[in-house]
């Protein structure tokens, strides 16, 4: 399974026996939800299994198939209301 071109734009290392990945960039909210996250942990969760199927599907071609699913990342002002609410240590 090639793109016409494709072997143009690797950089082969011959010290590496690495081929072809696909990198799915998910969230831990597939495994822990919030109240009032389903729509998002609904989907984070199909993109894990998606990436699961993906991996036995494509393995056989020999490519590997990964998610990177980072935790919360808390960040100032991310939201007005919530950067008030813990200012004044209201929930």
């Amino acid at each position: 399974m090639m793109v016409d071109g494709a072997e143009d734009s690797v950089n082969e290392d011959a010290d590496s026996d690495a081929g072809p990945c696909v990198i799915h960039i998910g969230s831990f909210r597939a495994h822990q939800s919030d109240p009032n996250q389903e729509g998002y942990a609904s989907t984070k969760a199909g993109q894990l299994g998606l990436m699961h199927s993906m991996a036995i599907s494509l393995a056989p071609h020999g490519i590997r198939v990964n998610l990177v699913a980072p935790g919360r990342i808390k960040v100032a002002h991310e939201c007005k209301d919530g950067d008030e609410k813990e200012l004044s240590g209201r929930t």
